[in-house]
């Protein structure tokens, strides 16, 4: 069976770009420059994991302390083999110009690919945490979530993280609560206010819906289902993760070669994970409704 090449790479260049600005986590792809490695198996890639000493003290005879630098790459699986295929008739297709096609794939993308992506990344990133960087409790005032989210940074302070690259991932509810705290002065000739907080203490704030932000997901033959607790918000320190797309193709088959229809097949297959970056767990800080199970 042919596949139509130019109408499939015309399509996965608009998904592809239409993912990177509808998916909430793809913020975190823009990390420094980390060198991901295929695995000997299919399923497998290997990350990074840097360590060095320490210093030590200078002596004006023997001169610099010897000290030793450790680079090893750990190989890590991908679990999340996804795919799809879609079926559209011919006529429907040339009656609307085209139209069922591209609404189909970007109603696809929106509503379901990238709903199940983020869902499943802040479920990683969420158990990824350490339990000492983990708090829980039910936001329901503006004070309690000024003071749960500065003591999230202050977590993240004592342990040294960057304050450069750190993002804020909260609900509406809770974002609502925030805006609500913060104070703003409006002048007598001004005729719309903002009430957007895009950024909080240096970090960039992303509103993440609901049903996107649990700290477990179940994936099944229809889509997902969340899973375990409901998050309120997390910081996360861009270098602490890393997101990994290692298969992404969009197949399409015209009629003239589909011999179970008079109509167009389309095949979608995503092959993708996220991963905690060992020693990193530090940037993670995680705040819940209730306890998180292990």
């Amino acid at each position: 069976m042919a596949n139509n090449i130019e109408m499939a790479k015309q399509y996965t260049s608009l998904l592809s770009e239409a993912f990177g600005e509808q998916s909430l986590t793809e913020a975190l792809n823009g990390g420094r420059m980390r060198a991901i490695l295929e695995g000997a198996a299919a399923n497998e890639v290997k990350i990074p994991v840097i360590s060095t000493d320490g210093l030590g003290d200078y002596d004006r005879s023997t001169g610099y302390p010897s000290g030793a630098v450790s680079l090893e790459f750990k190989t890590v699986s991908l679990t999340q083999d996804r795919g799809r295929q879609f079926t559209i008739d011919w006529v429907d297709n040339l009656e609307s110009l085209g139209l069922p096609m591209a609404q189909l794939l970007g109603d696809f993308q929106m509503m379901r690919v990238v709903p199940e992506v983020d869902a499943y990344r802040f479920s990683k990133i969420a158990l990824g945490s350490k339990p000492a960087n983990r708090a829980y409790a039910a936001l329901t005032t503006s004070a309690n979530v000024e003071k749960a989210i500065n003591e999230a940074g202050v977590v993240l302070d004592n342990s040294e993280v960057p304050r450069e690259g750190r993002f804020l991932f909260v609900t509406p509810a809770v974002l609502n609560l925030l805006k609500a705290q913060i104070s703003r002065f409006v002048q007598n000739d001004e005729t719309s206010i903002k009430r957007e907080v895009l950024r909080y203490d240096g970090m960039e704030v992303v509103s993440v819906p609901i049903s996107r932000f649990y700290s477990g997901i179940t994936v099944g033959s229809n889509g997902y289902t969340n899973a375990g607790s409901a998050l309120n918000f997390m910081v996360v320190y861009r270098d602490s993760v890393i997101p990994v797309v290692k298969h992404q193709t969009l197949r399409i088959f015209e009629p003239s070669v589909n011999q179970d229809a008079d109509a167009y097949k389309v095949d979608y297959r995503l092959y993708h994970d996220l991963f905690v970056m060992p020693n990193k767990e530090d940037g993670i800080y995680v705040h819940s409704a209730t306890e998180i199970a292990a």
